[in-house]
């Protein structure tokens, strides 16, 4: 009888401790998706608020040229083909080898300026912005 008791402690000891376990396992996972979705909204936001930015500054230039100069602080505007390369760090301040990488591509056809802001975080683009502005004046 005394083998059978040492059996059931045993085993009731192990489910307890396979319980235990599983519990750490799921609260950890849930912790780690957590971190993951705080991570990812924090960027989202900061490329919105990045990207609005960019917006206003493309809507003040006109021509590409005036663009890269009103967007280059610090080097962290680059050509890239037609399109310029803009960076800034997890501060949103200008940085050459930024987190934030917003790409603008900027287009002027009969007055009508077009521009598209692709903003991403380790080339993995997040947020997309479409801008489209009459440059004609009032006659």
């Amino acid at each position: 009888m005394r083998n059978k008791e040492k059996f059931v402690f045993y085993l009731e000891t192990f489910l307890l401790t396979v319980s235990f376990v599983l519990v750490i396992v799921v609260l950890s996972s849930f912790l780690v998706r957590s971190s993951r979705k705080t991570v990812y909204a924090r960027d989202l936001t900061n490329l919105v608020c990045l990207s609005e930015n960019v917006a206003e500054t493309t809507k003040a230039a006109d021509s590409l040229e005036e663009l890269y100069e009103l967007l280059n602080e610090n080097g962290n505007a680059s050509y890239e083909g037609e399109k310029i390369v803009v960076t800034y760090n997890e501060e949103l301040k200008p940085a050459k080898d930024g987190r934030y990488r917003l790409t603008v591509s900027y287009q002027i056809e009969d007055q009508m300026v077009t521009a598209d802001i692709d903003a991403s975080v380790k080339d993995t683009v997040i947020y997309d912005l479409e801008l489209v502005q009459y440059k004609g004046g009032t006659e």
